[in-house]
């Protein structure tokens, strides 16, 4: 499952999200998988198409980009997928109890509902809450090393260009050019993608950059905080070559 898909539980059952849609097979197991309710019968009611077309209209948005259907695995984002709005309304279709604890699922997604994401994490697998203490401790350590950043004068792209630099230093290439290299959304975030030993280098780069500014009041200004971004980063993928 690519890590842009996310998941919610609602009484044990797995939720996926893929950005604003949902996976309509995963709503249908979550209702006990009645026969005569499945994605595809709700799909074919003229009130369901109609509801699309009004959704489509309001949102000024192709229908293609609100509900699809793929042939493909189910791990591989096969299966129904529909708007959060339509998928509301489908668990309005399997039962009022579904939907009711989905929309309160959303809800809490929405408002940020910290003890959500804990339960999320407490039902994930090893290697995925691995993954999640990895992502977050790298969120903490970006928002450290952008704060030293600001207190040397980088301003506006100078913050992107930093970053750049740390990737290249590390992987050979940009943000926009490890989206291309790995068949990624022009607007995916390159982290929400990147391995466990990914993000911990990445994580060590920002570290030791930030360390690096502390003792250093001279690195002043866009280019030259961005210049020792590689540099650092480089030294760091020369030790694990």
């Amino acid at each position: 499952m690519s890590k842009k898909v996310s998941e919610y539980f609602v009484d044990n059952y797995r939720i996926r999200f893929d950005g604003d849609l949902v996976c309509f097979n995963d709503l249908h197991a979550a209702a006990g998988s009645p026969d005569n309710q499945t994605p595809y019968e709700w799909g074919r009611l003229p009130s369901t198409r109609q509801l699309i077309d009004q959704l489509a209209e309001n949102l000024h948005t192709e229908k293609s980009r609100l509900y699809r259907i793929s042939k493909a695995r189910s791990d591989r984002g096969g299966g129904t997928w529909g708007h959060k709005l339509l998928a509301v309304e489908y668990s309005g279709y399997l039962s009022p109890e579904l939907r009711l604890k989905i929309n309160e699922t959303f809800l809490r997604a929405e408002s940020g509902d910290i003890t959500l994401a804990a339960e999320i994490s407490d039902k994930a697998s090893e290697k995925d809450q691995a993954w999640l203490a990895n992502r977050h401790k790298g969120k903490e350590c970006r928002n450290q090393l952008t704060s030293e950043l600001s207190k040397h004068q980088v301003t506006g792209q100078g913050y992107g260009q930093c970053t750049d630099n740390t990737y290249k230093g590390l992987f050979g290439a940009t943000a926009k050019e490890l989206r291309v290299n790995r068949n990624l959304p022009v607007k995916a975030n390159v982290r929400d993608e990147l391995s466990n030993d990914e993000l911990g280098t990445i994580m060590f780069a920002e570290i030791a950059t930030r360390k690096q500014l502390e003792k250093n009041n001279e690195v002043v200004g866009n280019k030259p905080c961005a210049s020792l971004c590689l540099s650092i980063a480089e030294k760091i993928r020369a030790v694990l070559d």
